[in-house]
């Protein structure tokens, strides 16, 4: 993490120059909704159940949903810094998560991996990307928001191009920006983690074999591996 620090902050120039960036603009974001990620963790229950009685996995989602499920976690995953998951029913009163069906998540928060994200001061001990949103097209991802780690905040910019390598659903890092400086993959490989297996909604059992990209979706497709 002291690399990560130093990239930002001393290897780059000065700080301004990368908070003063522009990244190029991408049109409107996905707007963010607990209805549309409700429904790909919906459709992803329902692929599979599928998998588990055909042996075909097949899954489709949009942009709006992958970027809604990925502030969602955040959200829930942020609250879980404080609170155990015995507890989840006190995050609906959370504003951000209204109308979450908690115990659908439960499964995929219970194997939740590298807590916690905070330390006890609220200080950020854990690279994250705040306020994502997702865009598909053209073959690739657009992945965007903040990088936030310690005391760093930076707006990024990430082209990903999902592809299904040794049976799981990998992000090949394309390029990247953090402000107006190019973002080294291993940067990428820090905040890029757990983006992939948000999108499956913890289907670990599936063996993926196929990815295509449509204007603003991602379909998957795969065997049954449990």
């Amino acid at each position: 993490m002291a690399v990560l620090i130093s990239f930002v902050v001393t290897g780059c120039g000065a700080p301004g120059a990368v908070l003063d960036g522009e990244l190029p603009e991408d049109g409107p974001p996905p707007v963010p909704s607990v209805a549309a990620a409700q429904r790909l963790a919906e459709k992803a229950a329902a692929a599979g159940e599928h998998a588990a009685s055909t042996g075909l996995f097949y899954l489709t989602v949009t942009d709006e949903e992958v970027t809604s499920i990925l502030n969602i976690s955040g959200t829930l995953l942020g609250a879980l810094d404080r609170l155990p998951v015995d507890e989840l029913g006190e995050i609906q009163d959370i504003p951000e998560l209204e109308g979450l069906n908690v115990e659908q998540w439960r499964g995929v928060l219970e194997r939740r991996e590298g807590f916690p994200r905070t330390d006890a001061g609220g200080l950020r001990i854990r690279p994250t990307i705040v306020e994502p949103s997702v865009r598909f097209g053209a073959g690739q991802m657009i992945l965007r928001g903040r990088a936030a780690f310690a005391f760093v905040d930076l707006p990024i910019r990430i082209v990903a191009a999902p592809a299904a390598s040794d049976g799981e659903l990998a992000l090949d890092f394309v390029e990247g920006r953090v402000g107006a400086v190019p973002m080294p993959e291993f940067l990428f490989d820090v905040l890029g983690q757990g983006v992939a297996r948000t999108i499956l909604m913890g289907q670990e059992y599936v063996q993926i074999t196929e990815i295509s990209i449509g204007p603003g979706t991602l379909t998957i497709r795969g065997q049954y591996n449990g």
